[in-house]
């Protein structure tokens, strides 16, 4: 810095710094020389501006420094790095038939084994020829010879591919089937009683138990608790209902009620009923039948009931539900 000593302020104070105005405050002043040219400094009282930072000279170089300063909002901040921000390697690994050459940056990755052999193997009726990578696959046995036969009344006319299948010969049987329901017990009624006809589980080999007949797989099948036979085909059946019912008539001018329920699969509703007066005492047999469609799910039941009282549905009773195919008659 040249010296002030031997010179008048007048000759000098072009080259003298000093502010735009004022002393310094908390607010950024420009920094001038005495001829009011701006220079690239600021100054207040908390800190110095600059419009760029030069270094005369350069600063040592660290190995293993891992702190550094940063601008941020136009101020200087200090941040700890740690050292893995200062590796600038890629480690790359070399695989099967790649290999890795040359350092950072500069790399190349080579396929060590480029065109490989491909091997593909012929099956039944298929062929193959050529050498890689052109090949041809060939279908060795096309448009084989396909032969279908009718049977039971199926007749197969036409030659492949376009063949005439015709069924309408066809005089199979239709599906028939039949759950005969004896009561578990008997039903005494009283006056003003009502019950559900609990069924037997089907044995087959025993009179005073139910009977199940026809071919699998079953279309119809007793309800858990006995209470009825439900529809489990998986279509809308049709079933024929024939009650033959013994019954023990305890004083005359007795009565009982037959009613056939229906199960919708939410609510049983009543879709037949009868009521047989009695004038005698005595075992008397009452009928009682039906035809009735039956839903997916649905299901029948009979319940007895009586007015008077002094009645007893016996066991004896058999109520029978039959199952047949509709066919195409009409």
């Amino acid at each position: 810095m040249a010296t002030l000593s031997g010179n008048k302020v007048k000759d000098t104070y072009g080259s003298l710094l000093k502010l735009a105005s004022n002393t310094v405050t908390s607010t950024y002043k420009a920094v001038e020389d005495g001829s009011g040219n701006v220079s690239g400094m600021t100054i207040s009282t908390t800190g110095i501006g600059v419009d760029s930072l030069k270094w005369d000279t350069t600063p040592t170089v660290s190995a293993s420094a891992t702190s550094a300063l940063f601008v941020e909002s136009g101020d200087t901040v200090y941040r700890n790095l740690g050292t893995s921000a200062f590796s600038d390697l890629i480690n790359l690994s070399a695989g099967t038939s790649i290999s890795i050459t040359g350092s950072y940056p500069n790399l190349a990755i080579n396929n060590t084994a480029p065109d490989q052999t491909v091997t593909m193997t012929a099956s039944t009726g298929i062929s193959i020829s050529g050498t890689y990578p052109n090949f041809t696959v060939t279908n060795s046995a096309p448009d084989q010879t396909v032969s279908i036969g009718g049977t039971g009344g199926i007749a197969v006319s036409g030659t492949y591919p376009s063949f005439t299948i015709d069924g309408s010969n066809v005089t199979g049987g239709v599906h028939e089937e039949m759950f005969v329901g004896v009561p578990e017990t008997s039903y005494p009624l009283g006056a003003g009683g009502s019950t559900i006809v609990a069924l037997s589980l089907a044995d087959n080999t025993s009179e005073t138990t139910s009977y199940h007949f026809g071919t699998a797989p079953a279309q119809i099948q007793r309800m858990n608790g006995g209470i009825g036979v439900e529809n489990i085909s998986g279509v809308k059946q049709v079933v024929y209902v024939d009650m033959s019912a013994f019954v023990d008539v305890q004083s005359p001018n007795s009565d009982i009620t037959y009613t056939l329920e229906r199960f919708d699969t939410s609510v049983w509703n009543s879709v037949k009923s009868v009521t047989r007066y009695k004038g005698y005492t005595g075992t008397q047999v009452d009928s009682f039948w039906g035809i009735f469609n039956l839903g997916i799910g649905e299901a029948l039941r009979v319940v007895v009931s009586s007015a008077s009282g002094n009645v007893i549905l016996l066991q004896q009773t058999q109520i029978k539900f039959e199952i047949k195919e509709t066919g195409n008659i009409i």
